[in-house]
């Protein structure tokens, strides 16, 4: 995961689509800009996961695509719908079942 959120406005070297908002970002970047939308992202994934309350287990787990469960294998991270059903449903059957 080199990003936690992209803004197109910033960086024109991203050649994925951004949604209509502008934005792109991973389950850490998205849980960071929800609860504090008007400060910058830290990079680090330590502040996520406090924010979400989870362990660092689980951060491995739910934040970086390579560990997730086998039924979520078509996850690219490329800014499209698709993806971003893909990662929607990872989060809830992480919620669902933890895991």
């Amino acid at each position: 995961m080199g990003d936690w959120i992209c803004e197109k406005k910033y960086d024109m070297e991203i050649t994925h689509k951004y949604a209509k908002c502008g934005t792109a970002a991973c389950i850490a970047g998205w849980a960071w800009k929800l609860t504090n939308p008007t400060e910058p992202m830290p990079w680090s994934g330590d502040v996520a996961t406090e924010v979400l309350g989870i362990t660092l287990d689980d951060r491995n787990r739910l934040f970086y695509w390579q560990s997730w469960p086998a039924q979520f294998g078509g996850y690219i991270d490329n800014g499209t719908k698709k993806s971003a059903k893909i990662a929607a449903a990872r989060i809830e059957h992480f919620i669902r079942t933890g895991e």
